[in-house]
């Protein structure tokens, strides 16, 4: 038994074996059958490629928002709440953050607690790591 079958017993029982029958029905030469396996590697290696590109957009767009921020910290003609937003940002999530986890079990509505508390660990870790960097292998 191959491992297609295998895992379309695991997951779908006949489904799979379904749709390789109809692949196997609709290209009768292996020359046919080969061309598609190639198209679909080929389509494959594009996907990765475009989530490569996306990687690097997103980099880019992180280190041209630090590039700012150090600029803004640099500068001598930036007022006071413009160098430090940041950090305001930063302790007040701190703050949030602490407090939710130590309040979050009192009240009757866990599941909504526990959601949003969910979404603001989320928020937080992004912040702090555009802040303070991040140590994603995907994002060095």
């Amino acid at each position: 038994m191959k491992w297609i079958d295998k895992l379309g017993n695991l997951l779908g029982g006949d489904l799979l074996t379904k749709a390789k029958d109809i692949i196997d029905e609709c290209f009768t030469s292996e020359e046919e059958k080969n061309n598609f396996v190639l198209e679909l590697e080929k389509q494959k290696l594009e996907g990765k490629t475009i989530d490569l590109e996306y990687i690097s957009l997103q980099i880019e767009d992180v280190k041209s928002a630090r590039e700012a921020n150090v600029k803004i910290q640099q500068s001598e003609n930036a007022s006071w709440l413009a160098k430090n937003t940041p950090y305001i940002i930063d302790i007040s999530l701190n703050i949030i953050f602490c407090a939710s986890i130590v309040f979050a079990f009192i009240t009757e509505d866990k599941e909504l607690i526990l959601f949003c508390l969910g979404m603001l660990t989320a928020r937080f870790g992004d912040v702090v790591g555009f802040h303070r960097g991040s140590s994603s292998k995907v994002k060095r």
